[in-house]
């Protein structure tokens, strides 16, 4: 799963980064980012066919919900499923788009705690986890704009700590999740897979990333050997 990641890139990085036009949204850095906030997503806009930066909440809410309490259930979404869910069968065809993310967290069971780990590419800047989006209208009558981030098997580095991970796409692969081209279900799914391990390093981190309250720049610092549990 993915529960907790980090975005420290300054906005124009991000923009240069993901190729992202028009004005961009009031961003500051997340090391902690959690469910329930709203967030960075990159989705194409229908109209001019540029990619846009929008904030969006994490956590989706499907157009015939109820109420958006749904949305903190619904943070993740498995590759296996998602053309036979409901919640999430009409945005894979429709509203995919992509998370920027310096870094994710996974926690490994260390003795009697969970021990959290940082997780990130061997890339410079930026990567993208897949995701798709939704649009909600609440009882006001205004609409909003939530997320999820789609999830696989885990590679053999992040096996050890969990048996999924979100999916990490390539930029070559960014034109045809967003849908700037046109592809098939079947060749969509095929880029759902395990980012390769050798492209991925993981470290310790401080055990503070657990507290959503904490959102501070040495979260992502490499933790001593002598203080694991």
């Amino acid at each position: 799963m993915c529960g907790r990641f980090a975005l420290k890139s300054p906005p124009s990085l991000i923009a240069e980064r993901f190729g992202v036009a028009g004005p961009l949204p009031n961003l500051t850095a997340r090391f902690n980012a959690a469910p329930l906030q709203d967030l960075p997503v990159v989705r194409l806009n229908p109209d001019t066919g540029e990619r846009n930066l929008h904030l969006l909440r994490w956590g989706l809410v499907p157009v015939w919900a109820k109420d958006a309490t749904i949305g903190s259930k619904l943070i993740n979404a498995r590759c296996e499923t998602l053309t036979e869910k409901a919640s999430f069968r009409t945005a894979f065809h429709k509203r995919r788009c992509l998370v920027p993310a310096d870094a994710f967290y996974e926690w490994k069971q260390a003795g009697n705690v969970k021990q959290p780990y940082a997780i990130t590419t061997t890339d410079n800047g930026p990567f993208a986890m897949a995701g798709l989006w939704e649009a909600w209208k609440n009882p006001d009558g205004l609409w909003e704009r939530t997320f999820t981030i789609i999830t696989t098997t885990a590679n053999a580095l992040l096996s050890e700590l969990h048996d999924r991970m979100p999916v990490i796409l390539p930029s070559a692969q960014w034109p045809a999740w967003l849908g700037e081209e046109p592809v098939s279900d079947e060749t969509l799914r095929s880029l759902l897979r395990p980012y390769p391990a050798p492209e991925m390093r993981m470290w310790p981190v401080s055990r503070d990333v657990g507290n959503v309250r904490n959102d501070r720049p040495d979260l992502l610092d490499p933790l001593e050997q002598t203080r694991l549990i």
